[in-house]
């Protein structure tokens, strides 16, 4: 017969579960955690039992990073089962067949998302994105995207760039860019250019002209973005059309987007100057003629 740590049983005798919840806990600690150290289930347990009582501010940064560090190290070494039932017995008391959609049950993935968003150690927020943005982990089935948008503003370029393929892969286009100027508007926040140049250049070969000038408009109609950042989301956006496309572009601004249209009279904004005087020409005509048209608009 496996005895378990004594430590161990002491914790889970202290838990606020019902007599059948620690039974089966008390189960698979004995049965499936033969080969997890009984220090790391101690803390997952504990980090628990702490996160779902929402006492995890009050702990001090070395425990915190501690807790964190020990559940993602028990995902990334193939212990992703053992870990997924723990979780979900702790938090809705029983093994339902949900969790084989999600190493984590969606209680506890909202309850890390309110501590991100709360936690201001960038260490710690590191660890908790590396924790949420894992594939296994499924934020993506009920996350909306203000529950990410703080990730855009990280310090860490990797993480923001994670944060930005997690939006790409799961939501479109339209939803991000009035999701995030939602956001920016009800948090203060400010998303930073380079946010935006990344997405646009995700969206390089993913959308069709229309749709892209469009996303351009909604992004550069924003107050919270600089010269030198609108320069480098145009010229993303520019970078991504073909060359008719770029004809009926520079040629007028017939259907062009108000902002669109600004910017060539800015003319500075851009690479490369405009003259809007000179890129009128109609529609008619060869291709050999609006080439030639086109430049002569830019010599």
């Amino acid at each position: 017969m496996e005895v378990l740590h004594p430590e161990l049983r002491e914790i889970v005798s202290d838990l606020t579960l019902s007599q059948e919840s620690r039974g089966l806990l008390l189960e698979i600690l004995v049965g499936e955690g033969k080969t997890i150290v009984p220090n790391d289930a101690l803390r997952l347990i504990w980090l628990l039992d702490r996160l779902r009582a929402g006492g995890i501010p009050a702990v001090i940064l070395i425990q915190k990073t501690h807790l964190l560090e020990n559940l993602l190290n028990l995902i990334r070494q193939d212990h992703k089962e053992w870990v997924s039932r723990v979780c979900y017995i702790l938090y809705e008391g029983t093994l339902s067949r949900q969790h084989f959609f999600s190493v984590l049950p969606q209680g506890m993935i909202r309850d890390l998302l309110r501590w991100l968003n709360l936690e201001r150690t960038d260490k710690a927020r590191e660890i908790l994105w590396s924790i949420l943005l894992r594939k296994e982990v499924g934020l993506a089935t009920f996350a909306k995207i203000a529950d990410v948008a703080t990730g855009l503003c990280e310090k860490d370029p990797i993480i923001r760039n994670n944060v930005i393929q997690f939006l790409f892969d799961h939501f479109s286009p339209n939803e991000v860019v009035d999701s995030l100027f939602q956001y920016s508007m009800a948090s203060g926040k400010r998303i930073p250019g380079v946010v935006f140049k990344r997405y646009t250049g995700l969206l390089k070969d993913h959308e069709d002209q229309q749709q892209k000038k469009y996303i351009l408009e909604k992004i550069l109609s924003t107050e919270k973005l600089d010269d030198k950042e609108i320069d480098q989301i145009f010229s993303e956006y520019m970078n991504s059309l073909n060359r008719f496309d770029l004809i009926r572009l520079l040629s007028s601004s017939a259907g062009s987007p108000p902002r669109m249209a600004e910017l060539k009279r800015r003319s500075r904004q851009i690479g490369f100057p405009f003259d809007c005087g000179k890129s009128t020409t109609p529609h008619q005509g060869s291709f050999r003629q609006r080439i030639s048209y086109l430049v002569h608009s830019l010599r």
